[in-house]
């Protein structure tokens, strides 16, 4: 611990020593005098003067008592105080905080389109300043935290000796698109408080945080003369009737008296016929924001029809389908530019072509495909191909999945099976299984008896929300799959299998060994079950299109791979297991291309990514719940000598009673 005085002025205080000198000159002088009345008294007064041969110097003593009171009076008012040795040694610091998310890169734009400097660029300017005062005037040392999507130390506790390692890295830091952890941020400047409570705190942040405490100064950059901003702030397509529509919601902030045009094209739209572009759409919308309500400012939503003559569309301009949507404000020169366009991804259906054979028509599997078609028709384009003659079977692959009930027309592919999809086999025959080679041995054929059980094999999506006990089945091929074959059975009687399964690269096979008319499975659940092989084998890539920035994506794999490129170009990532989960940390659209390990061509499907939509609010006021400390800090780290001082003046005014005893009584 070390001796200081936290208040120096308080030293000010022995100005009253000079008052006390300035008593004892003006104070009157009396010679005291003693007359004897009589030869006893007389006597008396010899005796008292040889009883206190001090009696002279009393006074001066009083006066030093006096003198001495009065300056521990004024080290009282000065705070001595012993202080944590750390706590001298740390000096002058300086902590400095910056906000680099999205609102700092608002510039200070002006309606005929001129421009100043971001917030940013300002901030790093003004922390440039400060950096030269601490450093050259106070002798002091400096750390700059870097308020982005995690709070990171740009430069911690350097000094003069730094000066250009600490202005290098102020120049190569960059502003994110992120929404800044200014929580964390203060929590990092906390921690270097509570080392050293007489470190200084600054804030540089578009943000009104208000009062954060006695240490910290927060410097608003923000300018509601000059600043304004205009957003799309979401887009989602909507299939109704057969088509699509797109609801948008658009904000205004900042004072923002304006009629812009809002632009739409919608590219790739494919009617079965031909794909086309619609271009050229637009729609006026009207902006007031005033300064009563910077902070909210104007939102407003939109819906917006190809069909709609009054933007620019055609009454012949269904949307069925579409590759993407570009909207967009193109006549406007706000604050912030991340945010003035957007584009909308989801209008691609996937595609699914089943190839359905059997000798002996079964309308269940018929009826099944097309509830199919309806129900999943806002995610999925299935197209259901029906052949009971071996004649009339295409010849060409290019189906996703091949149903193959009874027969299989080996004839067809030059004895082979197509590689470019899911095989399903219904009730084979036991030469069928044996020539095809599929990995399973056959034995005979079993009459379910009434005691026999039905029971859930291996977990698998396949047989989700199937229940066993539903199922009822009176005779089965008994099949066995060998080993290594990679086959799990999802459904058993006894030890034998009744649905084996198995996706293994480009060997993705189905087999029930039973006759959909010897079951109840048609009545109960066919839909189920074949909706679930399609959900297992042809999962969505993506359920979601459109994102804010550092969100993630959720990913399903249709093949062996999916190809991540980001919004510049690049190939980033390779993505093996699924689902996956992948962060979209910059702003513009990803694409993400499946590569099948069947025969067939990959797919690619993209989504958009937005800035975040609190940033787009140039005027926030925050309340962060955070005040950082530095008193409980600093009483924890030191000793206040207030009551020696104190006990001090106390011994001092009793000497002086004692040596003025005597004239006091």
């Amino acid at each position: 611990m070390i001796f200081q005085w936290l208040l120096p002025l308080g030293f000010l205080g022995l100005l009253s020593l000079a008052a006390l000198l300035l008593i004892y000159i003006l104070k009157p002088k009396y010679q005291q005098r003693v007359v004897a009345s009589s030869i006893p008294w007389l006597l008396a007064i010899k005796k008292r003067k040889k009883k206190f041969p001090f009696d002279r110097f009393s006074n001066i003593i009083v006066f030093l008592c006096q003198v001495a009171i009065f300056t521990a009076a004024a080290m009282i008012l000065a705070q001595p105080t012993l202080v944590n040795e750390e706590m001298v040694n740390a000096g002058n610091e300086r902590i400095i905080i910056l906000d680099a998310g999205m609102n700092m890169h608002a510039t200070f734009a002006e309606y005929d389109g001129t421009y100043n400097l971001t917030r940013f660029e300002k901030a790093i300017n003004e922390i440039k300043a400060e950096i030269d005062r601490v450093l050259y005037e106070e002798d002091g040392t400096i750390s700059i935290i870097v308020a982005e999507k995690e709070p990171r130390f740009l430069i911690e506790d350097m000094g003069r000796d730094s000066y250009t390692e600490i202005v290098t890295a102020l120049d190569e830091a960059e502003c994110s698109y992120s929404v800044p952890d200014l929580e964390g941020a203060v929590l990092f400047a906390q921690e270097k408080v509570n080392v050293n409570p007489q470190a200084k705190v600054e804030v540089f942040s578009g943000t009104d945080f208000g009062y954060m405490g006695d240490a910290v100064t927060v410097h608003n950059l923000s300018n509601t003369a000059h600043e304004w901003n205009i957003a799309i702030m979401s887009a989602v397509p909507s299939y109704v009737d057969n088509e699509y529509i797109f609801e948008v919601d658009v904000a205004a902030y900042g004072n923002v008296s304006k009629i812009t045009n809002l632009y739409i094209d919608i590219l790739g739209v494919d009617d079965g016929v031909e794909v086309k572009d619609f271009e050229g759409m637009k729609l006026p919308v009207t902006f007031e924001v005033d300064s009563n309500h910077l902070e909210k400012g104007q939102t407003q939503h939109l819906t917006l029809k190809a069909t709609d003559t009054q933007i620019g569309g055609n009454a012949d301009w269904l949307v069925p389908s579409f590759r993407e949507a570009k909207l967009s404000f193109r006549d406007i020169e706000d604050s912030i530019e991340a945010d003035n366009h957007i584009s909308v991804f989801g209008g691609e259906r996937d595609e699914v072509k089943v190839q359905y054979y059997s000798e002996r028509r079964n309308m269940f599997s018929f009826l099944t495909f097309y509830t199919m078609q309806e129900s999943m028709r806002r995610t999925r384009d299935i197209v259901f191909d029906p052949v009971y003659d071996i004649d009339e079977i295409p010849q060409s692959k290019g189906f996703d999945f091949y149903i193959y009930e009874h027969d299989v027309p080996l004839e067809t592919f030059d004895g082979g099976l197509p590689d470019d999809g899911v095989l399903i086999f219904f009730d084979p025959s036991p030469e069928i299984l044996e020539s095809l080679n599929l990995g399973v041995e056959v034995g005979n054929y079993v009459s379910v008896e009434e005691d026999d059980v039905f029971t859930r094999g291996a977990s698998n999506p396949i047989f989700a929300n199937l229940d066993p006990e539903d199922i009822t089945i009176s005779e089965y091929l008994q099949i066995k799959p060998t080993a290594g074959s990679g086959y799990s059975s999802l459904l058993n009687c006894g030890d034998d299998p009744l649905l084996l399964a198995k996706k293994e690269g480009a060997s993705q096979v189905v087999i029930l060994p039973f006759s959909v008319n010897q079951s109840n499975l048609a009545f109960t659940a066919l839909a189920l079950l074949y909706r679930n092989i399609l959900e297992y084998y042809m999962p969505l890539t993506l359920t979601e299109y459109n994102y804010q920035i550092d969100e993630t994506a959720t990913l399903n794999c249709k093949g062996v791979r999916i190809d991540v490129t980001d919004p510049e170009g690049e190939k980033v990532e390779e993505l093996r297991e699924f689902p996956a989960e992948y962060e979209l940390s910059e702003i513009g659209t990803y694409t993400f291309t499946t590569l099948f390990a069947l025969n067939k061509p990959s797919e690619i499907r993209s989504v958009f990514v937005r800035p975040p939509l609190s940033e787009s609010s140039l005027f926030q006021v925050a309340d962060l719940g955070l005040i950082i400390n530095n008193e409980d800090i600093f009483a924890k780290n030191t000793k206040d000598m207030f009551l020696i001082f104190a006990c001090i003046i106390l011994a001092l005014l009793f000497v002086e009673w004692i040596l003025q005893f005597k004239d006091i009584i």
